[in-house]
């Protein structure tokens, strides 16, 4: 940055001196073409030389003025350069926060880019298809499991009630045996208390 500030200084004040002396080039040459000649020689008049010389030191007092106006003209465009490349900093680091902010995603208190939070959610989403398939097939597994528990405890409450009534009817007859048999035993102690 600093070049650029000493080109337009170069190139103004190269301006300023260039159309002076141009001034100048021609008022010299209008006094030198004026002056007379002996031998070889050019007389000059003394009052013209002098005038000459006063435009010369007033022109070289311009452009001293005019340098020096150049010159803190120059330092307050380099202030303003300099507080300009500042805003333009602060704007490129404002910039850069807000595209980091733009492709940047909030997920349970985590800053993540775009691509990460993408990433992460499918990665969420195929681990939960796994799992439901996972789920779907150990529900399938264990309902059929469960269907033929199901079945097997009805066919064994079936074969119990079946047993159930087996025993029953053993025990009904075994209660009828017994009947006859306690019939018998005391038909036949009233026979023997009938005897004796």
């Amino acid at each position: 940055m600093n070049k650029k500030k000493y080109l337009i200084i170069c190139t103004i004040v190269v301006m300023g001196f260039s159309v002076q002396g141009q001034d100048l080039d021609t008022q010299f040459d209008n006094f030198v073409s004026k002056a007379s000649h002996w031998k070889e020689f050019k007389m000059l008049k003394i009052e013209e030389l002098n005038e000459f010389w006063s435009i010369v030191q007033d022109s070289v007092q311009t452009n001293k003025v005019s340098l020096n106006a150049t010159r803190q003209e120059v330092k307050v465009l380099s202030v303003k350069i300099n507080e300009m490349e500042k805003i333009q900093q602060k704007m490129l680091d404002e910039l850069s926060e807000v595209d980091i902010e733009r492709n940047s995603v909030l997920f349970f208190g985590m800053v993540l880019s775009k691509g990460t939070y993408h990433l992460l959610v499918w990665t969420i989403i195929i681990a939960l298809l796994i799992a439901s398939v996972v789920l779907m097939g150990l529900y399938y597994k264990i309902n059929s499991s469960l269907r033929y528990i199901t079945k097997e405890s009805k066919l064994l409450e079936v074969e119990l009630w079946n047993k159930k009534d087996q025993l029953r009817l053993v025990q009904i007859k075994l209660k009828r045996e017994l009947q006859t048999a306690v019939n018998t035993i005391e038909e036949m102690k009233a026979r023997d208390g009938k005897r004796k």
